[in-house]
């Protein structure tokens, strides 16, 4: 046998890369090899000469390298398992996406039993008492290294997907196994990073059974057995917890039933938890905090969590408050409710501090109110030791008592005063002592003095310190005098938005003490001129009820009319009787009956005159319960009953939309009618024309047109909506449509303002639009009217629908689109604007110094390159233009240059007309391949070319806004007939620089790299394919790219020269100062002269100054090129005609 062995092996030696030849005697020996002999004494051989073949081979012998895998992963030795990991970790060797059916036999093979045959040093560590741990000894070390490396192969050839269910069977065979090797191999699976559960999740809650039995077993050790330690802490992970669904929550409730009966605290400062305790920490952090906003998912693991409150290990209690305090629990009182006495008692032993699960007890009292007034004492006294953050939670809950009953908080008043000048306080416990005082005034004539200096430090707590002020001067004269004194000497320097708050409790403590309020009748006259919405009524109120005209009044005359009605009712009733008595004797009392009808009749005069005055009173009433003190329009109220219904689009939407958070909604839902609450606070802190708007905006945007139809109606009878403008048909359609957002709005008129300086008359939507127009007809009509559209584009405008609308308008008609960045925002910008907007290129005028809004804010450079942009779509109408932009032209790095014009008679021979029609009709031939941050050199490199002749395309200058990216980069390339590639590390890096070297090595282009910064050759990534056979000229001196005038420049224009000749005769500098002193006397239209052509005349003749144009008046480039490499003669960038 060893001969034969021998014979094979050196074979193989001699003949590596005959791999159908010994390949399958390979394989073939490997499957008898049941002693290990075979794979000892080719052991080398394999490793070295056959897999070096192989990898070199490159996949060609895939399948039988399959086979040979599967045989060694069944022999399961040191040496068969290490050239099976040599398998698995070679990239050219197998495919193993091709393979699932080797996988799946690999598989069942490690499910099957696997025996463990200690070595001598694994029994002496086991003698000696040393802890077990198979899976870092030599017997199991081997077999977890293959396995890890198994599933990273699987990994890289993305194959682990589509097998990670037979993968989680053999996790489940291998605990149900619970034999050593077959937890070594558990351990291989779970502890690798690459292993993905997606698509696992039905065979997950077997994982969790057979995990719960393994846990259950005897012989589970985790105090002697290190293995069994580690897969207890790894099976619960989080990638696994991460699929768990509603199958998998009966396994996870018997598993953390079975762990909370077990020893939870570990030992030692680095092992707080126990394998159990860690168990129950994970599937809370794992499975209950990931999935919070799913109750019903977790609905019956939640007793366990508030089990582990009271379980006197600090780490689960920690992580059961924090589970407790998510939004999405705390939040739900029906979920907490069967558990709020445990959750009570928690909060009080202090097992939640730090954390914001005392927010619970909020939804608990709203649910079941009694588990918080039983401990009520006991929690109030907790304000001694508390943080401010867990008391401003505690605050909370006390407002919410003290609304539903503050007699519970009495005893606690001096306590809560403590807080009350607190700035991050004292906003609810102000609240809530306000709340107590109405019931409870006398305990606060002590602290009067306090509410005053706390109303100081918080001028925004004027409601709170009111209320409770004037409940202590409703108390006696004494305290009304002095409480109204505190509320007139106020009034004189609060914010007049407090106005109206201060005044109805100044009326308050009047009709508990009409005598004491009188006194400062001339102080409320005075405030008649207050200019504050709905202040001058209630002026008006206080003196009609001074004065006794108040509905007070009125019903005290009612009083008095009553009785008079029944004295008169007596008397009638009286008379009858005697009627009745004496209608014997009628005939002779015919004189006093005659009387007492007379008396009758003057009583029913007096009735007649009752019931007007009744109905004059009933009048009045309704007058005074209109005049509500608010700042809101009159059309509130009806737009009030349509909104207080609860509705999907309801006063709580609304609120969203006009930018309320969500305390300010909570706030409103206890007023009785909220909608008219947020209109108050809304006309308060906004101008009436403003305001009205974004109310009518909103209510559209939202779909409620009942209530709007209500606010367009009342506007048109009052005329006081936007006032009419001048018609906007002056007869010259607008050049450009400004497309922008509403906040931003201030800028985009500054830039409207500009670019009309400049000529080109704008279409803005504020200026264009009358109350009553239609918004989207309008808009249609500027669009289709204008030339091209400024998209003014902000992370808001990108997610405004209305936005959205416009621009995809725009596409549809085919209009150019220039996009402005006018604030940070991410390019392409996300949602729907970003499959159009990723083609075009923007101009950023964002920048990060400080600006006034409403003035110019953008660099020069960036608004020369908009009207640049815009040039070439429209003309500037000269009537508008003003001085500061008469003489406009783009910024140029370089000195103007001369060419020569045509005279008349040579423009028109043979020669001539051949010429212009070359030169007019050749596009560029030389393409400029770069990454945007070397811009700068970029743009000298393009001037130095163009100085020399050569007819260069570079993007910056290619392009006008709104035309498509990458049609004008095929284009480019396409027509080139070199490209010369500018690399950088960035470069090799760009997506788009990838694909303008992949078109042009497709194209078969010929292509010159420069080398514009130190870095290895060929550059790493798809582009070394590409320049690994292309010499680069070393560019990387920054004297080479500060003038390009050095040797490295010269060798550039020689090989340029042998597939690109210059096409633009070009004269010097130097020489053109000659010409123009000989030409002083010579008109520009002179025929047959030179003249010298600057930025300014360019741009005065209505032509872009890109020295990529060309013009019928150019003469040909038939004069030779001056000479590249002398550094007294300075090029320039060439200005065409």
């Amino acid at each position: 046998m060893a001969e034969k062995f021998d014979e094979l092996k050196e074979y193989i030696e001699k003949n590596p890369s005959k791999l159908n030849e010994h390949l399958p005697r390979v394989l073939e020996e490997i499957k008898k090899d049941d002693t290990g002999d075979f794979i000892k004494e080719l052991n080398y051989v394999i490793r070295d000469e056959v897999m070096d073949a192989v990898k070199a081979a490159k996949n060609k012998h895939e399948q039988i390298m399959a086979e040979i895998c599967v045989e060694c992963m069944k022999k399961k030795t040191e040496l068969h398992l290490a050239r099976a990991r040599d398998i698995f970790h070679a990239k050219t060797v197998i495919k193993w996406k091709g393979h699932v059916g080797a996988i799946e036999r690999i598989l069942q093979d490690l499910a099957e039993p696997i025996e463990w045959v200690p070595t001598d040093r694994e029994k002496r560590d086991m003698e000696q008492g040393e802890e077990k741990s198979l899976s870092w000894w030599e017997s199991g070390k081997h077999l977890k290294k293959t396995i890890e490396e198994m599933i990273e192969a699987f990994s890289r050839d993305k194959i682990l997907k589509k097998v990670a269910g037979s993968v989680l069977h053999l996790l489940t065979a291998c605990m149900e196994s619970a034999s050593d090797m077959h937890i070594v191999v558990a351990l291989g699976i779970v502890k690798t990073t690459e292993m993905t559960w997606e698509g696992t999740e039905k065979l997950f809650p077997d994982v969790l059974e057979a995990f719960l039995k393994w846990l259950r077993r005897e012989d589970t050790d985790f105090e002697g057995n290190f293995d069994h330690k580690e897969l207890g802490h790894e099976i619960p992970d989080w990638d696994l917890l991460e699929i768990a669904g509603k199958s998998s929550v009966a396994p996870l409730k018997n598993l953390m039933e079975y762990c909370l009966e077990q020893e939870l605290e570990g030992e030692g400062l680095c092992n707080k938890l126990s394998v159990h305790g860690n168990i129950l920490r994970k599937i809370i952090l794992g499975f209950i905090k990931k999935k919070s906003d799913n109750v019903k998912l977790y609905r019956d693991l939640f007793p366990y969590v508030v089990k582990l409150l009271s379980c006197d290990v600090e780490d689960l209690e920690e992580v059961a408050a924090k589970a407790i305090g998510l939004p999405d629990i705390y939040k739900n009182g029906e979920l907490m409710a069967p558990y709020g006495d445990a959750i009570a008692d928690a909060y009080l032993d202090d097992k939640c501090k730090g954390t914001s699960a005392g927010l619970a007890l909020n939804s608990l009292f709203r649910f079941n109110p009694e588990v918080v007034l039983s401990r009520i004492d006991r929690i109030v006294v907790l304000l001694e030791d508390m943080g401010t953050n867990d008391k401003h939670f505690l605050y909370m809950l006390l407002y919410d008592v003290s609304q539903l009953n503050s007699k519970v908080l009495v005893p606690h008043i001096d306590l809560m005063f403590e807080d009350v000048c607190h700035s991050s306080l004292m906003h609810f416990c102000f609240m809530t002592l306000a709340n107590i005082s109405l019931k409870h005034a006398e305990k606060f004539i002590k602290h009067v003095d306090r509410c005053v200096k706390a109303w100081k430090q918080n001028p925004n707590g004027a409601a709170s310190a009111c209320k409770a002020i004037s409940s202590v001067g409703c108390l006696n004269k004494k305290e009304a005098g002095r409480c109204l004194k505190i509320l007139f000497t106020k009034l004189k320097s609060i914010d007049p938005m407090w106005t109206g708050v201060v005044l109805m409790e100044v009326k308050r403590i009047g009709q508990a003490h009409k005598e004491c309020l009188a006194v400062y009748k001339p102080n409320i006259v005075k405030l008649k001129k207050c200019q504050q919405i709905g202040v001058p009524d209630l002026v008006l109120a206080l003196i009609d009820f001074l004065e006794g005209r108040s509905l007070l009044g009125l019903t005290e005359d009612v009083a008095e009319q009553r009785e008079d009605i029944d004295d008169l009712d007596n008397r009638v009733t009286t008379t009858e009787n005697d009627v009745s008595r004496i209608d014997e004797t009628v005939a002779q009392q015919s004189e006093d009956i005659q009387n007492v009808k007379s008396e009758v009749n003057d009583q029913g005069e007096r009735l007649d005159e009752l019931k007007e005055v009744v109905d004059e009173t009933v009048e009045k009433v309704e007058e005074i319960d209109h005049k509500t003190i608010t700042n809101a329009p009159k059309w509130s109220r009806d737009v009030s009953k349509l909104l207080n219904p609860e509705h999907e689009h309801d006063w709580r939407f609304l609120a969203v939309r006009l930018g309320y958070s969500g305390e300010d909604i909570r706030n409103w839902a206890l007023s009785p009618d909220p909608t008219m609450a947020i209109l108050a606070e809304w006309y308060t802190t906004h101008k009436s024309s403003d305001a009205t708007y974004a109310i009518l905006s909103a209510l559209e945007d939202m779909g409620r047109t009942d209530a709007a139809e209500i606010i367009t109606q009342s506007l048109d009878e009052a005329e006081l909506l936007v006032p009419k403008t001048p018609s906007d048909d002056s007869g010259k359609p607008p050049t450009v449509f400004l497309s922008y957002q509403w906040d931003h709005q201030p800028e985009v008129k500054a830039i409207k303002k500009h670019l009309e300086m400049a000529g080109f008359p704008c279409w803005m939507d504020i200026g264009q639009m009358g109350g009553g127009d239609q918004l989207f007809a309008k808009i249609s009509q500027g669009m289709r009217s204008s030339k091209m559209v400024l998209c003014m584009v902000t992370e808001k405008y990108s997610n405004s629908e209305n936005c959205n609308k416009e621009v995809n308008l725009a596409n549809l008609l085919n209009k150019p689109i220039i996009p402005v960045l006018i604030d940070q925002t991410k390019w392409p910008p996300e949602g729907a604007m970003s499959m159009l907007f990723a083609q075009l290129l923007y101009i950023q005028f964002f920048n990060e110094k400080e600006y006034v809004r409403g003035e110019k804010f953008w660099e020069d450079a960036k608004f020369s390159e908009l009207l640049g942009q815009i040039s070439y779509h429209a003309t500037p109408d000269e009537s508008m233009v003003s001085d500061e932009y008469r003489d406009w032209i783009p910024q140029l790095e370089d000195d103007p240059v001369t060419v020569k014009k045509v005279s008349g008679d040579a423009e028109n021979s043979p020669v001539q007309q051949q010429s212009h029609a070359t030169e007019t009709s050749e596009p560029p031939s030389v393409f400029i391949s770069y990454q945007w941050d070397k811009q700068t050199e970029i743009k000298r490199l393009f001037s130095r070319l163009t100085g020399l002749g050569y007819h260069c395309w570079l993007d910056i200058n290619q392009m006008g806004g709104g035309d498509p990216l990458y049609s004008k980069i095929d284009k480019g390339v396409r027509n080139a007939k070199v490209v010369i590639s500018c690399v950088t590390p960035k470069y090799a890096l760009s997506a788009n620089c990838r694909r303008e070297v992949s078109l042009s090595d497709a194209l078969r282009k010929p292509i010159i790299p420069l080398l514009l910064e130190e870095m290895t050759w060929p550059p790493e990534g798809p582009m070394s394919m590409t320049f690994t056979q292309l010499l680069y000229i070393d560019f990387t001196k920054e004297t080479t790219q500060a003038g390009f005038e050095d040797e490295k420049f010269d060798e550039l224009i020689e090989k340029m020269n042998e597939l690109a000749q210059p096409m633009i005769e070009v004269m010097p500098a130097n020489e053109e100062r000659k010409v123009d002193e000989n030409l002083q006397t010579t008109t520009p239209k002179a025929e047959g002269k030179e003249t010298t052509l600057t930025g300014n005349d360019a741009t005065s003749l209505g032509e872009q100054p890109t020295p990529l144009q060309h013009d019928d008046q150019s003469e040909d480039s038939n004069s030779s090129r001056p000479p590249s490499g002398k550094k007294n003669r300075k090029s320039s960038t060439c200005l065409l005609l």
